[in-house]
């Protein structure tokens, strides 16, 4: 069995400070997966990071720095997760077809 790893960075800048000074941190993050493909919830990992910062005010980064990975914000839904896998293998046979959402109830 292969074993895939992906790797992120985690950036965060604070905003300055009274006297002018911007707080940074920076850390690589890797992620071993057991497929090509995977769903990961790295909230906590970054969660972590921003304490170990210490920033309290300011903007995190969060980039996948692998050419085929991808870092997206959306709720860690099963039924969203599904919607991906569906989504995927039909656009892959057909790729003008129209696929429904299960993960949520539109209305």
């Amino acid at each position: 069995m292969l074993t895939y790893y992906t790797h992120s960075y985690v950036g965060c800048k604070s905003r300055p400070s009274h006297n002018g000074i911007m707080k940074s941190y920076r850390k690589e993050l890797w992620f071993e997966v057991k497929g090509r493909r995977a769903f990961l919830n790295i909230t906590p990992t970054v969660e972590e990071c921003l304490r170990e910062s210490g920033i309290k005010d300011g903007l995190a980064l969060v980039n996948a720095m692998h050419i085929t990975a991808s870092v997206f914000i959306n709720d860690d839904e099963n039924g969203l997760h599904q919607d991906y896998d569906v989504a995927r293998k039909a656009r892959a046979a057909c790729p003008n077809l129209a696929i429904p959402s299960q993960s949520h109830a539109r209305g």
